[in-house]
């Protein structure tokens, strides 16, 4: 049981049964000064000694508690301190140890992108909701598409690039067929033998084609959008898709990461932007990542294509899980 007495005022009682440091430090004092000096408590001598001694008390303290300090799971006078050098602003409903949580998972941003950090991050995040982090092993690493130029265009750096939109659609495959497009921001023509990438933004559907007709519409004389343009294409497009010359569309799922959360929690807005934010600040410019629920111990899907997790419906061709 701690001792309550006058040596031990909030800050300096302990739960322990020991005599404290401060009366230790009072029953030196005194007896290194009573052979010169009456110091009973009702004296000046004494009153002294036993300031000095809570003094002397207090500054020990301080320094028992400077490791914990230090670090961020445990600091407490030095939190505001921390929050401000590393750039984290609490909330107004943040408890102390969510603070603490929080400077845990940025100083763990020190430690860069290894899959150590990224998992002690999530589980300071996510504790229990968070069940692994699943990477694609470079041996079943896939390329989309297999040649770039199949969908992608990749005109020079200095090559001002052309946006276009559609006003028709492309229905008929595998011979020449002609889809009118409409220049957007003022983009220049588009010329013969000049190639497009269509729906660039619809993974599965876009596809890069060479233009070997261009019409342009007359006005006041003078040519301009819309445009005319045949070329053979091999997918259907919709009115209102992109047409744009400089998409360097090629993926690869050899840095995607997988995070594996619990059922509940992979369908839980809150779980998933703090799993969001969590590899946002730990992934690389060359890594993609998705939130999988998992449906036992051990498995995770099986997925459906255009389903997702959160019942929301994809942009693309098939989901991205």
């Amino acid at each position: 049981m701690p001792l309550l007495s006058a040596f031990t005022p909030i800050g300096l009682l302990e739960l322990s049964g020991e005599t404290s440091d401060a009366e230790n430090l009072y029953a030196t004092i005194k007896a290194q000064m009573s052979p010169a000096f009456n110091i009973s408590d009702s004296t000046y001598e004494g009153c002294e000694a036993y300031a000095l001694a809570m003094q002397l008390a207090w500054a020990r303290a301080i320094l028992k508690r400077v490791p914990r300090e230090l670090h961020p799971a445990t600091t407490h006078d030095l939190l505001t301190t921390m929050e401000r050098d590393w750039s984290c602003t609490p909330i107004a409903t943040d408890t102390l140890y969510q603070r603490q949580l929080r400077l845990v998972a940025r100083k763990l941003l020190m430690r860069g992108s290894r899959e150590e950090a990224i998992v002690t991050d999530l589980i300071a995040a996510l504790g229990a909701d968070f069940l692994k982090l699943n990477a694609i092993p470079s041996t079943d690493a896939a390329n989309y598409p297999t040649t770039a130029t199949d969908v992608g265009t990749f005109p020079a750096p200095s090559t001002a690039p052309k946006f276009f939109k559609m006003t028709t659609s492309v229905p008929w495959l595998g011979v020449p067929y002609s889809v009118v497009i409409e220049s957007i921001n003022a983009s220049a023509a588009p010329l013969v033998g000049e190639k497009l990438t269509f729906e660039p933004d619809i993974t599965g559907n876009a596809e890069a084609v060479t233009l070997t007709a261009v019409t342009p519409s007359i006005v006041s004389g003078i040519a301009s959008s819309p445009y005319t343009v045949t070329a053979t294409f091999t997918k259907a497009h919709s009115v209102g898709g992109w047409a744009i010359t400089g998409a360097p569309l090629w993926l690869s799922n050899r840095y995607h990461l997988q995070v594996v959360l619990t059922a509940t929690a992979a369908t839980n807005a809150t779980k998933r932007a703090l799993a969001n934010g969590v590899m946002q600040r730990h992934a690389r410019s060359c890594e993609r990542w998705s939130i999988a629920a998992a449906t036992s111990s051990t498995q995770v899907g099986p997925h459906t294509c255009g389903v997702t997790i959160t019942g929301a419906t994809p942009t693309g061709a098939a989901a991205n899980f």
